[in-house]
């Protein structure tokens, strides 16, 4: 069998395929004609899942505006 890209596979019917809940990731994969880990992949990428929020470095702007409200104070 010959198996499809990352690309090649729709991203909506994988979700459509996980919201219905019947078929194991094997047998979503065997269906689409590509791996598990194109299934797992396509899954995380269909925005279901919620990601941690980067954290917001520090800039220069930042450190001196809380300065700036912390200078009163002395």
């Amino acid at each position: 069998m010959v198996r499809r890209t990352y690309d090649e596979v729709d991203a909506e019917k994988v979700a459509a395929m996980t919201a219905a809940g019947q078929l194991t990731q094997v047998e979503m994969a065997e269906e689409l004609g590509c791996s598990t880990r194109t299934i797992r992949r396509k899954q995380r990428s269909s925005c279901n899942v919620r990601r941690r929020p980067r954290r917001n470095p520090l800039t220069p702007k930042k450190v001196l505006s809380t300065a700036e409200q912390l200078l009163p104070w002395f």
